[in-house]
């Protein structure tokens, strides 16, 4: 970033970062981070006096936060909570847990994230936690116990209502209570019930208490809410047991206020203790001595001393107020600090930063006059620079204009060779005989010559309109009926193709109606996106032409659209059609200058041409609107006018079709004898002229495009291929590394033909598996000879395969060939003597599968894995006899079973016995 930034702004920018850096450091409050999370089983009274207990004490250390959580007796939520405290890294949790067990796993999570765990009021079955603060609770319930003993010596029936069941209080409080009791007879208790620490429950226990009969003396609630609920059930009842509760809070409703208006004949002190629990964890976590296990002392509440613990309680709340008083005026004591030093700090980052840009200012009036000097030094280069630019742009354009000039006059050049090509030609069909090899010939070249000339003229075209010398030959055009005429030249093309070819002239009120245009440049639009159309359009599909005309503030408009259900475009092809020399990237020959030309004739006449497409497989709609010309002031029609036929009908005859565009293949010979030669192009003329010319020497199977080749090759599996590099749907390249990559296909000679003669070209298809390459124009001589002679060095390598010899250096053969044999013979050589070798091995070997070792080795040698193992034993057993060797030690050194079946074996082979090959015998 700093070498964008001038020095004086450089400068600048980190003093304002320094003085961010003060800023930031002088507001932020020192600040240890002591976060705490507090777990709550529950949401009661007795809880929240713990909780208001604890935030006192925290109020008096700024480096501490309390964070509070309410399970509301669930334990699964509980553990979520402990769980989120362990995620968002606490340095310590405070548990008051709703179960022993339940929340048990919890807390050793907690314990292995290296989280102390201070356990409150009720215990866990786990011995990972750091510290536990609570009452005896076995304790209270013996007190509770001796306590009716001592006021009720006569004893009676006794009820107990319990906490939850699993919470250790509970269980506790219930144990003390019963052992207690045990020591005086005269108290029979009933079975106790569970009230879950909630009121609501505690009442509907009495309730079904009192539906059995039972009618309780006495009853013990393990809190003072279930103590308040059992009287208030018993009082509807008209009964009136002695109650004891435990907690003793202070406040509306609670256990104080029930022992003086005499609804509880006594209760338990039970200390909530938060400010003891959060001295205790502070001590743990500043690493300070604590006790692991603290009991905290209880005592019974009767009305005899429950106003000394209204007022002890009354006392501990107003010193509660007065530390959170104290503590809201040191806070805002600290930020009346905290506003002042900020203020310091800004009033002495303000006078630096004075200071900082009064020495910019100084240095960037000197840093000025030095990059003004520089500047100047640069504009004067950048001057010297566009004087250059300018000359040499003259000059690009001197030789552009230079060579399109002389591409013009090549091309107007062509047109007395084409001619003089054409005329002989047409004599030549004049004469020759009707459905003859030499005519076909001679239409193929007629309607090249044509598409030869129509391509030359596009291009004069397209200079003249550049140059602005195109003229206007207008006439009067009877549109509607030029129409019809034109598109009918098209019927034959459709008929061949099964495209349905329709004409609407329904926008046209009178058909007779004229229109001044220039007939011969309206032709050849409509020529144009005909010939697109039937380029593009499937067999079996449709094309239909509309004509329209409408006038608009006087002035006669015409429209002409041409629909087909071809293949569609792109929403990017549709925005780049016209540009000239485009073509899609599956364009079936054609210049790309067709549309281009086409486009500037409809701009001529005041009008353009439009595409729309709704994407690929969904066809095209090109409309083009023209506006009547202006009538010559004189009325007189162009000499290029009225009536003059400007489109060749040899141009647009369908040519002769050896396969259809859709389909896989057609075999236009049934010897059985010839070479199978699969022909893959798109072009039909050239399909058919190499099915003629070569029909002496290989039967021929044609493909219209790659897709369509590869799907015949794996058909009928070729002796040879011939396909050309730029095809539709697939390209010649795509189709060849698709072959060569086929197991069954790969050792396919593929010969390449193309237009384009680059090297960089000839060493991407050798590179991708070619075995020749032809470029176009071509000699079919040539090619005819170059075929043949690869299915000779073919023949020759089965030959030399099936002897079991090896292959000769010059003999010229594809490198997958030459790979296969070189390891089918290695795997033969290494496996002559063994006899229980057979195709399953042979196969594994070559990583083959059975079938295509089969099919490769019978394609190569004309005999099966066996027939050709046989061969190179009984070759290899030949030569060991020729050297002395003795039959039977030949017939195991070749892996033959027995003396007798090599014997026969090689009589079948050559005619004599082993015993007659041995030199001095006969």
């Amino acid at each position: 970033m700093s070498s964008h930034i001038s020095p004086p702004l450089r400068s600048f920018f980190w003093l304002a970062l320094c003085f961010c850096c003060l800023l930031t450091t002088g507001c932020r409050k020192k600040n240890s981070g002591l976060r705490i999370g507090v777990a709550q089983c529950s949401d009661d009274s007795w809880r929240k006096q713990m909780n208001s207990e604890m935030q006192t004490v925290a109020a008096t250390r700024h480096d501490v936060e309390l964070h509070f959580r309410h399970a509301h007796d669930d334990s699964q939520l509980q553990m979520a909570q402990i769980d989120s405290f362990v995620s968002e890294g606490v340095n310590l949790i405070i548990l008051a847990p709703n179960e022993a067990d339940a929340v048990c796993p919890a807390v050793e999570r907690a314990w292995r994230a290296g989280i102390p765990v201070v356990v409150v009021d009720r215990q866990v079955n786990t011995p990972h936690v750091a510290a536990y603060v609570g009452a005896d609770n076995f304790r209270v319930g013996r007190e509770a116990a001796q306590c009716l003993a001592a006021k009720h010596p006569e004893g009676g029936v006794v009820w107990q209502i319990t906490g939850l069941t699993g919470s250790t209080p509970a269980a506790e409080r219930t144990r003390g209570f019963a052992e207690e009791m045990k020591l005086h007879p005269q108290f029979r208790l009933l079975t106790p019930a569970d009230g879950g620490w909630k009121a609501d429950k505690a009442a509907q226990a009495t309730r079904q208490l009192l539906e059995k009969g039972e009618k309780p003396d006495f009853v013990f609630a393990h809190n003072d809410p279930m103590a308040a609920a059992v009287h208030q059930v018993m009082q509807e009842h008209g009964l009136k047991p002695g109650i004891i509760g435990v907690d003793a809070l202070d406040g509306n409703g609670l256990g104080l206020d029930l022992v003086e208006q005499g609804k509880l004949e006594a209760t338990m002190f039970y200390p909530t203790a938060g400010d003891h629990v959060l001295d205790l964890a502070l001590r743990l976590l500043d690493g300070k001595p604590y006790d692991t296990t603290e009991r905290l002392a209880t005592a019974l509440v009767t009305s005899d001393n429950v106003g000394i613990f209204r007022r002890q309680a009354r006392e501990m709340a107003e010193r509660e107020q007065r530390i959170n008083a104290l503590a809201s005026i040191l806070n805002q004591t600290l930020s009346e600090f905290q506003s002042q030093r900020l203020l310091l700090f800004v009033v002495m980052g303000a006078i630096l930063l004075m200071l900082a840009l009064f020495a910019m200012a100084l240095r960037a009036y000197w840093q000025k006059i030095k990059w003004t000097h520089r500047l100047e030094t640069q504009n004067k280069l950048l001057e010297q620079q566009r004087d250059e630019l300018v000359r040499m742009s003259r000059q690009v354009e001197e030789a552009t204009q230079s060579k399109l000039n002389f591409f013009t006059n090549v091309s107007h050049d062509f047109r007395t060779p084409l001619t003089l090509i054409a005329s002989p030609i047409e004599q030549l069909l004049n004469t020759a005989p009707e459905n003859s090899e030499t005519k076909q010939l001679l239409q193929t070249a007629q309607r090249n010559v044509a598409v030869m000339l129509r391509l030359v003229g596009q291009i004069l075209d397209i200079r003249r309109i550049e140059s602005g010398r195109m003229p206007m030959h207008l006439s009067r055009v009877p549109v509607v009926k030029k129409v019809k005429e034109w598109t009918r030249n098209f019927e034959p093309m459709a008929a061949s193709q099964n495209i349905q070819l329709t004409i609407d002239t329904e926008g046209c009120a009178n058909t007779s109606e004229e229109f001044w245009l220039d007939e011969e440049k309206v032709e050849r639009i409509l020529f144009n996106l005909l010939g697109n159309a039937f380029k593009f359009t499937p067999e079996g599909g449709k094309i239909s032409v509309k004509i329209s005309a409408t006038l608009e503030q006087q002035t006669r408009w015409l429209t002409l659209r041409v629909a087909d259900s071809g293949r569609g475009m792109t929403p990017q092809e549709v925005g780049r059609v016209f540009n000239r020399f485009y073509q899609t990237d599956d364009c079936n020959g054609g210049s790309g200058i067709g549309l281009t030309v086409a486009q500037n004739f409809a701009q001529l006449h005041g009008g353009d041409i439009t595409v729309e497409s709704n994407g690929e497989g969904q066809g095209s709609t090109f409309t083009v609107t023209l506006c009547e010309q202006p009538a010559p002031t004189d009325g007189q029609e162009s000499a290029a006018g009225k009536g003059a036929l400007h489109i060749n009908p040899v141009e647009i005859m369908p040519a002769p079709q050896t396969s259809s565009h859709n389909d896989t293949a057609s075999i236009h010979d049934d010897t059985a004898s010839r070479p199978l030669l699969l022909v893959i192009d798109d072009n039909a003329d050239i399909r058919s002229y190499l099915t003629s010319m070569l029909q002496n020497d290989f039967r021929t199977i044609t493909a219209a495009d790659g897709a369509a080749g590869l799907a015949a090759a794996r058909k009928h599996h070729p002796d040879l291929i011939v396909c050309d590099m730029m095809m539709p749907v697939m390209d010649g390249m795509t189709c060849l590394k698709s072959i060569r990559n086929d197991e069954e296909l790969s050792s396919t000679p593929v010969v390449m033909l193309t237009a384009c003669a680059l090297d960089e070209e000839r060493v991407a298809g050798y590179e991708g598996g070619a075995d020749a390459y032809i470029a176009k124009p071509f000699s079919c001589a040539v090619l005819r000879a170059r075929l043949l002679n690869i299915c000779e060095n073919r023949r020759r390598l089965r030959e030399l395969l099936s002897r079991g010899t090896g292959l000769p250096p010059q003999l010229a053969v594809p490198d997958t060939d030459k790979d296969f044999a070189t390891q089918l013979r290695r795997c033969m050589e290494q496996h002559l003597a063994d006899t229980e070798y057979g195709v399953e091995q042979m196969a594994n070997d070559m990583a083959y599968s059975r079938t295509q070792l089969y099919r490769k080795v019978k394609e190569l040698t004309g005999l099966s894995p066996l027939e050709i193992m046989k061969k190179a034993r009984l070759n290899q057993a030949r030569e060991m006899l020729l050297r002395g060797k003795t039959p039977a030690e030949v017939a195991y050194a070749t892996g033959f079973s027995s003396p007798s079946y090599f014997s026969k074996c090689y009589r079948a082979e050559y005619g004599q016995t082993p015993s007659e090959t041995v030199p001095g015998k006969s």
